[in-house]
């Protein structure tokens, strides 16, 4: 039942329920006596809280840490002026919490109803303007304002096929066919996105799983030409079965945050293996690799501190060659590499012998490797020169 505020007898406004009263309340209460100005009512719903995971003094350092959070995460600014990287409120516990984390909850972790929160300076974006989940031999209707799309799979003997129809308001934009092979018959995701500003109508992202451990997800892209036709486009095929994107430099459309896959298996198993952050994005039916443009620096940034976060409430991992490969180069990204490759040296796992024929990878002709051919940093040398994150070594 609609709770009515009756204040000097006047009707003001009308809230619906109590717990709904009681935030209003400690929100108005905050805005008028901690002399600050607050921008949103941030107090969270009765029985809910707020996941405080970390605080910073830093913005940047705030957000990439709140960005291994998850979707639901973003960062506060305090009454007092610190960062609070959060998870949305919720009725979960603190320990509910820490079961969706991949590195252990930090000791000074907490719940909060959000006294003191004045403002959030940080969420992520999310480019999505329509989603939908295609099951095999089935079909999905999607759209953003007068521009629809009907999609509709069916199976083949190697795969399956996507029609897609496209109209604006009256106008029929499109109707095209794609033979999408060697996959398996899963359900898939379709979306609608802005991720290629060069023309004037969103694109059509969809995706198909090949099956199997730790691979592989291939997306193909819908796009308006710069002929005023439209096409698709297959884009690259990534390891995992979802891929993630948003607009990171802020120029309306969207980019895919991926990692570089070469540094999977390269200095330890899957499950130990780390890599940087890759940017892509999607101009007129090309993927391009943007992660070394300088607008993609504060992003870059943000991804070390998130790192290096992970790592500090990860035991084991700063000793980890996995982690400090990757972390090396990512470092390197934000012209950093020198330093973060001396402290490497210092702390990468001697007994590792994860790829202890590492030098006949370049030779063949070798019989056996040397102790030294063999080592870490060795490898790490030849695999960032090959890959673009040029010689660090300060020698």
């Amino acid at each position: 039942m609609n709770d009515i505020i009756d204040i000097f007898g006047s009707k003001i406004f009308t809230l619906i329920g109590r717990s709904a009263i009681v935030s209003f309340a400690l929100w108005l209460f905050l805005t008028v006596f901690s002399g600050k100005a607050y921008s949103e009512n941030l107090i969270a719903p009765e029985g809910q809280n707020w996941a405080v995971i970390a605080e910073s003094d830093r913005l940047d350092k705030a957000i990439g840490i709140a960005r291994k959070l998850g979707q639901t995460s973003r960062v506060v600014e305090t009454i007092g002026g610190e960062f609070l990287s959060v998870v949305d409120p919720t009725p979960k516990s603190l320990g509910d919490h820490a079961k969706t984390l991949w590195f252990k909850m930090p000791d000074d972790a907490y719940l909060s109803r959000g006294e003191g929160f004045l403002k959030t300076v940080w969420q992520r974006s999310n480019p999505v303007l329509d989603q939908k989940e295609l099951k095999p031999d089935g079909s999905a209707d999607l759209g953003t304002g007068s521009f629809r799309i009907k999609a509709r799979r069916s199976t083949t003997n190697d795969g399956w096929r996507i029609k897609l129809s496209g109209t604006q308001g009256s106008n029929q934009l499109f109707d095209l066919a794609y033979d999408v092979s060697g996959v398996a018959n899963w359900e898939s995701s379709i979306f609608i996105a802005e991720i290629d500003p060069t023309n004037s109508s969103p694109e059509i992202i969809f995706d198909a799983f090949s099956g199997g451990a730790h691979c592989c997800t291939t997306r193909m892209i819908a796009y308006e030409t710069k002929y005023r036709g439209w096409a698709i486009a297959e884009g690259d095929t990534r390891d995992g079965d979802r891929f993630t994107f948003e607009d990171i430099d802020g120029d309306g459309a969207a980019e895919f945050d991926e990692i570089d896959q070469s540094f999977l298996y390269a200095f330890e198993s899957y499950a130990g293996s780390w890599a940087p952050t890759q940017i892509m994005q999607f101009r007129q039916g090309e993927m391009m690799n943007v992660t070394f443009e300088k607008q993609f620096q504060p992003f870059l940034r943000q991804d070390v501190f998130g790192m290096e976060f992970s790592a500090n409430n990860s035991e084991g991992t700063w000793n980890s060659n996995g982690f400090l490969g990757a972390w090396v180069a990512a470092k390197s990204m934000i012209g950093e590499g020198t330093g973060a490759w001396s402290r490497m040296l210092f702390l990468y796992d001697r007994d590792n012998s994860f790829t202890k024929d590492f030098c006949k990878l370049l030779d063949n002709s070798k019989k056996e490797c040397t102790d030294e051919e063999n080592s870490f940093p060795k490898q790490l040398h030849q695999h960032l020169v090959e890959t673009g994150y040029g010689d660090l070594r300060p020698y």
